[in-house]
């Protein structure tokens, strides 16, 4: 019986270690304040059946992003655009206000 006890008692100790460690690497960098990444999707438009285009922000540069199901490809990157935009925002309004549309960027790249 005691065999039985120490088995069990592993078991669950590995069970809790293997569900901590799920916990932590799920919810890594959510948990603690500001986000420490570099690279952020800032919008995405599906264009169809597994492909769209992507407005990728790495810093304060900006790049229009083609997404295929087998390929990804720099577009255009966006750096004059970006302080066109950024000249156009306001510091009165919202952050939600301050996004800028994915059409707004297009137009500007034609």
């Amino acid at each position: 019986m005691s065999i039985l006890q120490t088995i069990s008692a592993l078991a669950l100790v590995f069970g809790l270690l293997g569900a901590l460690y799920w916990l932590s690497s799920r919810y890594s960098g959510k948990l603690g304040g500001a986000s420490s990444r570099k690279i952020k999707i800032v919008e995405k438009l599906a264009l169809g059946d597994r492909r769209s285009l992507l407005l990728v922000e790495i810093g304060r540069q900006s790049y229009l992003v083609g997404s295929t199901a087998h390929n990804i490809s720099m577009l255009a990157p966006l750096e004059a655009e970006a302080e066109v935009l950024d000249s156009e925002t306001s510091e009165e309004k919202s952050p939600s206000e301050n996004r800028v549309s994915f059409k707004r960027v297009l137009e500007m790249i034609r």
